[in-house]
């Protein structure tokens, strides 16, 4: 008979104690899915050894990978896909791999998380990117790096569709590896196995506008995430500012964190995100008369916070409480937003207006000025005509003579362009 054959037929005899069929759920519609996977040799098999029932065959990870690579060292994780199997999970069943009677590749330190959805784009790179992604296991513990089958006994029993099971470390390895893998039908007697509380310290940072991120924090490394933008972390002794497009670790004796400052305690909110203002624009070109509207966007505040705004000339242009700008001559000013120490400003350029008309064509009105007087005519007896700034003051007016013309005194005033009310109708005009 081959000897190479018969391995498997020799695993069977010589298989380890392991509990009965009836004592695990039904496996046969289940899928599976992992971070790392070696491919088929001797006894490994992929993930179908995992759950075929024979002792012998096992699923390992890809040990063949470049050295320093996700695939090649720990955490790696199977997960466990149910489909529409619902039947209650008492505990998970792991037996090592088996060939050989060496334990290496042994899993000595787990942890366990639950999903409704699927969890196959966990992270492997890092222990701390699993945590940041998925947070606090519900399980974790760690196991002798031994052959035996070990057991997770769970708290209540566990209808999740989804369960991963990463591999945080091994036996003399940095590879991992499992024969079999089951979920319990109910508790397990006895069987190798701890279930401690995690020794994460892992905090969640939640924005006034309910976005949540994540910190982790294991041993003498630190990670944290955002989608996007910028995070501020730190204390009195110093600030990390940075963007945040990926997973970022730093070791904090980099930045000297002071000892009696770390936070310890339960997870909670420990920071407050400081205000930010921006406008809408940094830039604004108006011709003299005309307005335009800058909108402030504050966040990290209590809703409905306002803001102050300001005009650094208000001869060139003004601003009112709503940000509506209103441009009054020929230059340039810096119109500011600002709540508490933040602010944001927006610089203003106003043109010359040109002289005319505004509302509608009108051919038989004129104007002309001598000396300190404007003299207007073709104008309707009996009207006044109002002189306005292009602010919308009022600085003049006269009655129109029943010859149809209205003289404005305009000497003390200085020369630029004004708005002329007279008849129904508005000009612009220049002196």
């Amino acid at each position: 008979m081959d000897f190479i054959k018969t391995l498997p037929l020799l695993a069977a005899i010589m298989a380890p104690s392991m509990l009965s069929a009836a004592d695990y759920l039904d496996r046969s519609a289940w899928s599976w899915k992992t971070s790392s996977e070696c491919s088929a040799e001797e006894d490994i098999t992929g993930l179908a050894g995992i759950a075929d029932g024979n002792t012998y065959t096992c699923w390992h990870s890809n040990y063949h990978a470049a050295s320093g690579s996700a695939e090649r060292k720990n955490p790696h994780w199977v997960m466990i896909d149910r489909g529409s199997d619902s039947k209650p999970a008492y505990g998970l069943a792991y037996l090592p791999r088996q060939n050989g009677g060496s334990a290496n590749t042994a899993c000595t330190r787990y942890a366990i998380y639950f999903g409704d959805k699927s969890l196959e784009n966990t992270p492997s790179s890092s222990e701390l990117d699993i945590i940041y992604a998925l947070g606090d296991p519900a399980y974790t513990g760690t196991w002798d790096g031994n052959l035996e089958e070990k057991f997770v006994n769970f708290s209540s029993p566990v209808t999740s569709r989804y369960i991963l099971f990463v591999n945080l470390e091994s036996n003399g390895s940095n590879s991992a590896a499992c024969s079999e893998m089951n979920l319990l039908a109910s508790k397990a007697q006895g069987g190798g196995g701890t279930n401690p509380s995690g020794n994460f310290n892992a905090i969640r940072i939640v924005t006034p506008e309910g976005d949540e991120h994540r910190i982790a924090i294991d041993g003498s490394q630190l990670a944290f995430s955002m989608a996007g933008g910028n995070i501020r972390m730190g204390n009195s002794g110093i600030t990390v500012e940075y963007a945040m497009s990926e997973v970022k670790h730093f070791k904090p004796e980099h930045y000297d964190f002071p000892e009696e400052e770390l936070y310890v305690g339960p997870k909670k909110d420990i920071y407050a995100f400081p205000p930010e203002l921006t406008l809408d624009r940094e830039v604004l070109t108006l011709e003299e008369g005309k307005t335009a509207t800058l909108t402030a966007t504050l966040a990290n505040v209590t809703p409905g916070a306002e803001v102050s705004w300001t005009s650094s000339n208000e001869a060139v242009a003004s601003v009112d409480e709503t940000g509506l700008v209103s441009a009054i001559k020929a230059g340039m000013t810096e119109v500011s937003a600002s709540y508490g120490d933040v602010s944001a400003s927006c610089m203003v350029t106003v043109t010359e207006a040109a002289v005319g008309i505004i509302d509608a064509p009108v051919s038989t009105v004129t104007f002309r000025r001598d000396g300190d007087n404007l003299y207007i005519g073709g104008l309707t007896p009996g009207n006044e005509v109002v002189l306005h700034s292009l602010a919308g003051i009022k600085v003049a007016s006269a009655k129109v003579s029943s010859l149809g013309q209205a003289v404005i005194s305009v000497g003390s005033l200085p020369s630029g362009a004004y708005l002329l009310s007279a008849s129904g109708l508005t000009l612009k005009i220049s002196f």
